[in-house]
């Protein structure tokens, strides 16, 4: 599009002459090289560390994680074993699939075949295959 002398980007009304030019373009040595990212530091873009998420277990124990995480990946840092025989899990009371993210501070139990909700997700899955 042009409008005047000035070549408008495309959706945009503010003409390219108009436009500052990227701070890292005349450090560039090749102008074919995308410009990296300059560090931003507003409060929007923190590079903060973010904080742990800490998972209570029934037995009061508490494990940290640096990153969200699934139930079934909470089941497999426990052990391999929990992991394999875990059916489902129960964030703050509330049944959830293996697959459940958990993204902050939660209180959790690992559902096996011996838990007493066992039975009720049993039931359920099985029916999904009638």
């Amino acid at each position: 599009m042009v409008s005047g002398t000035s070549v408008l980007f495309r959706g945009s009304s503010v003409p390219q002459s108009a436009r500052p030019e990227p701070a890292c373009s005349k450090a560039r040595l090749f102008k074919s090289l995308p410009c990296l990212p300059q560090k931003r530091t507003d409060t929007k873009f923190r590079t903060d560390p973010t904080p742990m998420i800490a998972i209570t277990l029934p037995d009061g124990s508490r494990r940290e994680f640096e990153s969200p995480l699934s139930v079934g990946e909470v089941a497999a840092s426990i052990g391999a074993g929990l992991a394999k025989a875990a059916l489902a899990g129960k964030v703050d009371g509330k049944l959830v699939d293996t697959s459940h993210r958990i993204e902050h501070d939660v209180a959790l139990e690992i559902v096996t075949d011996k838990h007493p909700d066992a039975l009720e997700i049993l039931r359920h899955s099985t029916a999904h295959l009638l």
